[in-house]
């Protein structure tokens, strides 16, 4: 018998019909299995001759193998699925990242729905309504808050698929928005960068746990992401050239780190923090879980304590946040050396577009610029 010859029958979910060497037709029965039974696609072959005594041996076979506890995507929930089964088998901080946001975004969206009930456009309006929503502090969500929406939920849907509740995925290929909310240091303190940085330096000289402190100065002083800085370990220092070494490994947008410069100031913290702490694996190394660094939360709260205690001035609605030190490396950077590749390959970006982003003129470039063009125009002066 060749699978491609089965027969669906239409009225009776789960039963397949084909004909015989003979002409006759023979009954084949496939069977979803609860997903916390580790069985699926079990199939068994029964010689009838009609279809009513196929869908009558259909049901015994159902009884006879899982004793009538079958559990289909119609018959749980969202929530149940995500809470009960697909959450508990991520690591820790994947499952405070994705519950938190669960919670908040979906939860009472769409969570009470069954699995099977769920469709695409259902979850494309949700999608659609956080362009309109705000955060708190008045501003719409973030291009990438959006998309981690259709991310988790791609993700959770796929693993009921895998456990055979439901048979396609509603939340792929959806439409995502591009919103333009790039953060320009321009539009958010009101003073001088240096002057900020200096304000927020001075606090952060301030902070007695020096793995905190090292973070928080090794973003200032390397214009590097804060999730790469945290999974950096003792082994991954040149001490002798004050460099940290490339990882082999690649990332998953395809990218590797560069060579990352320390100054003097950071490796002589590093160097205290071995000596202090010389079991530790990891530089950032959390003193509660076991061989793991700090979560990406506990910098964020520490650097939130840090901009509170500064008198910088800010605009209406605005603060700073942990990924901004990279925006001002980029903006007092390029005024200074004016190599905008150079600034691409210490921010570590995959393409130039991005990190004119991260770099861009404000008022004060523009009035030198006009300034130059009246004396050239009217003045004769080149």
């Amino acid at each position: 018998m060749r699978k491609n010859k089965l027969e669906k029958i239409k009225t009776v979910p789960g039963l397949y019909k084909y004909k015989n060497i003979n002409g006759n037709y023979e009954y084949i029965a496939k069977v979803k299995i609860n997903y916390k039974i580790k069985q699926r696609n079990l199939t068994k072959h029964y010689q009838v001759i009609n279809q009513t005594e196929a869908k009558r041996v259909l049901e015994l076979f159902k009884s006879e193998i899982i004793g009538k506890t079958i559990v289909r995507g119609d018959k749980i929930t969202l929530n149940t699925f995500f809470y009960d089964t697909y959450i508990k088998t991520k690591n820790e901080p994947i499952q405070k990242e994705y519950t938190s946001y669960y919670k908040c975004h979906i939860k009472e969206d769409i969570g009470h729905f069954s699995l099977s009930d769920i469709r695409k456009s259902a979850i494309q309006t949700e999608i659609n309504k956080m362009y309109n929503k705000k955060k708190p502090n008045g501003k719409p969500y973030s291009n990438r808050t959006v998309a981690k929406y259709q991310e988790i939920l791609r993700n959770v849907f796929n693993e009921a698929i895998d456990s055979e509740l439901i048979e396609s995925n509603p939340a792929s290929r959806l439409k995502i928005q591009v919103v333009d909310n790039e953060r320009n240091l321009y539009y958010i303190i009101k003073s001088d960068f240096i002057v900020a940085i200096k304000k927020l330096l001075e606090e952060i000289d301030k902070v007695e746990n020096q793995k905190y402190k090292l973070c928080l100065l090794m973003l200032v002083f390397t214009g590097r992401r804060v999730r790469e800085l945290l999974q950096l370990r003792y082994i991954d220092i040149d001490f002798s050239t004050n460099f940290i070494l490339s990882r082999k490994e690649k990332k998953k947008n395809k990218r590797q780190s560069g060579l990352i410069y320390l100054n003097n100031e950071i490796m002589g913290i590093i160097k205290q923090l071995q000596q202090d702490n010389s079991n530790d694996t990891y530089i950032f190394q959390s003193k509660s879980k076991k061989n793991q660094p700090y979560l990406y939360s506990t910098i964020k709260e520490h650097n939130k304590k840090v901009i509170k205690n500064t008198d910088i001035e800010f605009f209406e609605n605005e603060t700073l946040y942990i990924h901004d030190y990279r925006h001002f490396f980029g903006q007092i950077m390029r005024k200074r050396i004016k190599d905008l590749l150079l600034i691409k390959m210490v921010l570590d970006h995959s393409d130039t577009d991005i990190t004119t982003i991260y770099s861009q003129y404000g008022p004060e470039d523009s009035q030198e610029v006009l300034n130059q063009y009246y004396n050239i125009v009217r003045n004769n002066t080149v």
